[in-house]
């Protein structure tokens, strides 16, 4: 459960946290700059919408995996 996900990821808690700012630091940029194209031509929203939520879920999802196999699996990053 959740217990043994945060032991086996604890050696990396500071890797992760700094993974979360790399994140929220390139997200809110983008988010800012598609909100205000959006604003300025309405029809783009539900595309820009998926598309972002498409890009920041595969990044999401990546962020995660390669965490699992470093953590879990004992892979190396190269």
């Amino acid at each position: 459960g959740v217990a043994v996900a945060l032991e086996e990821t604890k050696p990396y808690s500071w890797a992760i946290f700094g993974m979360f700012w790399v994140f929220l630091l390139y997200t809110v940029p983008i988010v800012i700059v598609v909100g205000i194209l959006v604003g300025l031509i309405p029809v783009l929203n539900l595309p820009m919408t998926v598309l972002l939520e498409y890009i920041f879920s595969l990044v999401g999802i990546s962020a995660l995996t390669t965490i699992y196999g470093v953590a879990v699996e004992g892979r190396e990053l190269t």
